[in-house]
């Protein structure tokens, strides 16, 4: 996922609206090598080096998410983690005394001047498993420039690369990393309750509350569908997940569900309730 996001940064880096003006980003390098004594890029290079990841425990989310699976319709999986992966910038100029700092120092205005147009990384420059999962995480991939305190720590950072300290601005990335743990948790689609009856002491009245999921022609879950159940009538839309519930049907009654969208299409199956198989599911072809 890190090579991902180094991709992405230095696509980013290389976009080819980057105003002309700009031309010593437009002209240098882009490298994520250790800034060490031994660094000596042959051309002007702006360095992000990965120095810091940890997660943003801000942005957890226990809630566990829904995956699609061939065999069962549907399976838990937990949530992907959030990791906030900062970079330290700066700039590597192969001139000589003050032409260096000069060069250096409009390299790195220009690279924060840049990447600080940015809320997160546009989809059209991710990459990778980045790009794969753009759809499906809500908050993308995230970017601040030059909002942590460059100070901090920074006599450690240096003398830990054994190098001068140099000018520099830090690059915060939060990206969501994919745990990809699917749980073999079933999920509930059938519920059997029983309501006392008021006139009749002692006795209770039994329902059936039925859940299932709408798909599309791809097999992906559908959404604001409209579903209907017959004989009782009954209707209601599917959520953001394609979910749809029906409460207070009969045991042992065969039901007919209908689902339909726009431009989609629709499709009817016949279900028992309860069903032996605990499915309810309507695929539209």
């Amino acid at each position: 996922m890190f090579q991902d996001l180094d991709a992405s940064l230095q696509d980013l880096l290389r976009d080819p609206w980057i105003p002309p003006a700009f031309t010593e980003l437009s002209n240098a390098d882009v490298s994520f090598e250790t800034p060490d004594r031994n660094y000596a890029p042959s051309q002007l290079t702006l360095n992000l080096f990965l120095y810091e990841v940890k997660e943003n425990r801000e942005l957890r989310d226990n809630v566990m998410i829904q995956r699609p699976d061939p065999s069962s319709g549907f399976k838990l999986a937990r949530p992907p983690l959030r990791l906030d992966c900062a970079y330290v910038a700066t700039a590597w100029s192969t001139r000589n005394a003050a032409a260096r700092i000069a060069e250096e120092h409009e390299l790195l205005g220009q690279a924060m001047q840049w990447l600080s147009r940015f809320d997160s990384v546009p989809a059209e420059h991710l990459v990778g498993s980045l790009f794969a999962a753009r759809d499906q995480f809500d908050l993308g991939t995230l970017l601040h420039v030059a909002q942590t305190d460059p100070n901090r720590d920074a006599g450690d950072f240096w003398m830990a690369m054994g190098i001068p300290p140099r000018a520099a601005f830090y690059v915060m990335t939060t990206v969501p990393m994919d745990l990809d743990l699917a749980l073999d948790v079933p999920i509930v689609t059938t519920l059997i309750a029983h309501y006392p009856q008021e006139d009749e002491p002692g006795n209770a009245k039994e329902y059936v509350q039925i859940n299932g999921f709408v798909f599309d022609p791809g097999g992906k879950p559908l959404s604001e569908a409209q579903v209907r159940i017959a004989p009782d009538d009954g209707s209601t839309t599917t959520d953001g997940s394609g979910r749809f519930t029906f409460r207070k049907l009969h045991r042992g009654t065969q039901y007919s569900v209908t689902a339909w969208k726009a431009n989609v299409g629709q499709a009817t199956r016949q279900v028992e309730v309860p069903s032996l198989t605990g499915e309810y599911d309507v695929r539209i072809p």
